[in-house]
């Protein structure tokens, strides 16, 4: 004789959250949660071309390519959380440290941030030559939001800090609003 376990309400129960799991809409919510912590494997990104603050262009390759580099994500009209971030790059970019870092600000307004904006918002906080800024092209900000945060972004803000390794590659991504020790523990042990 086989036993049954499971109650029959207990058994829709079960068979009601499994096919919850099922739902497009419930596993889309769940995607869109970015991933935080080493990123495996290691991604360059693709060669998104930038316009730099202050005039001058370059792709993301061309400026991650054989620095530790912290990026945030940003733009210059925003009120709430983008100031503090500016704040905490241009500090962190005058900060001596063992390990030499890139601080690396890229707007996701690439129709209402140009160089000119991108390099007056950097004087407001104190420019230093290890922090630049970029913006990209309109159709290029939701890939490489994506890229940085492992989820499909349109549309989307964060507080991370990405941090790319001397190959120039995608190595770890934070939670919201990294405290200064970790990520000095973080470069210490990519350098």
């Amino acid at each position: 004789m086989t036993h049954r376990s499971a109650h029959p309400t207990r058994r829709r129960l079960l068979a009601a959250a499994g096919a919850a799991l099922c739902v497009p809409g419930a596993a889309r919510a769940r995607d869109t949660e970015p991933p935080v912590g080493w990123v495996q494997p290691r991604a360059a990104p693709p060669a998104w071309p930038l316009a730099l603050a202050g005039g001058g262009r370059a792709s993301l390759q061309q400026l991650v390519q054989g620095r530790l580099t912290a990026v945030q994500l940003m733009f210059t009209g925003c009120t709430t959380s983008c100031s503090l971030q500016g704040l905490h790059f241009a500090q962190a970019a005058a900060r001596a440290r063992r390990v030499p870092v890139q601080w690396l600000s890229i707007s996701i307004d690439a129709l209402g941030d140009d160089a000119a904006r991108l390099q007056a918002w950097q004087q407001r906080f104190g420019p230093h030559p290890s922090w630049r800024a970029a913006v990209p092209a309109p159709r290029d900000v939701d890939a490489l939001a994506g890229f940085l945060r492992g989820v499909d972004s349109s549309g989307t803000h964060t507080e991370q800090v990405f941090v790319f390794d001397r190959a120039g590659r995608l190595a770890w991504r934070s939670g919201d609003q990294p405290g200064d020790e970790l990520l000095e523990r973080l470069f210490e042990a990519l350098a």
